[in-house]
């Protein structure tokens, strides 16, 4: 069960400062349309301090301050806030992580191709010919995982390799 943070906030600070509560809860109310282009930093005595995305709504929202003043001082039933302080911010976006389900290892069956086992017999040192036959068993794990997950992105098979490079197959 979840629950936002900003409806929860009144049963904490119930009885005090309830103009703060009505502030979070009705903030994006209060600013409307800008909504997307601002996010509320912080409340300090008798300012508010507001973050601004772009440095063009920076300055627009700076000579607009008296009347979001008054609108928010309206929303509020009281002249909590004198002044409002703007700061240039930057944009947080948050991505919801899926969880993967987890791959055993141990299932996957590599085989090595016939040119690849003709190359690894040609080869007389035995130390030399067994830890290639390994990073050959490895790379074909990594190929397999990487298919059965689907992953494009180079960075992500990087970190798979340095995930499996410590395990043996």
């Amino acid at each position: 069960m979840t629950k936002e943070i900003k409806n929860v906030i009144s049963t904490i600070l119930s009885g005090q400062d309830d103009w703060k509560i009505k502030l979070i809860q009705n903030w994006p109310e209060i600013i409307g349309q800008l909504n997307s282009k601002v996010i509320l930093e912080k409340i300090n005595h008798d300012s508010l301090v507001i973050g601004v995305y772009d440095s063009c709504w920076l300055q627009e929202l700076y000579l607009l301050s008296p009347i979001l003043l008054k609108k928010i001082n309206k929303k509020l039933e009281t002249q909590c806030f004198k002044r409002l302080r703007f700061k240039q911010v930057d944009v947080k976006i948050y991505k919801k992580i899926e969880k993967q389900k987890p791959i055993d290892y141990k299932n996957i069956v590599v085989t090595l191709t016939n040119k690849e086992e003709k190359a690894l017999e040609k080869i007389k040192d035995a130390g030399l010919s067994t830890a290639l036959k390994d990073f050959l068993v490895r790379c074909h794990t990594i190929k397999a995982i990487n298919k059965e997950q689907k992953i494009t992105n180079s960075a992500s098979k990087s970190i798979t390799f340095n995930r499996l490079k410590n395990r043996e197959f």
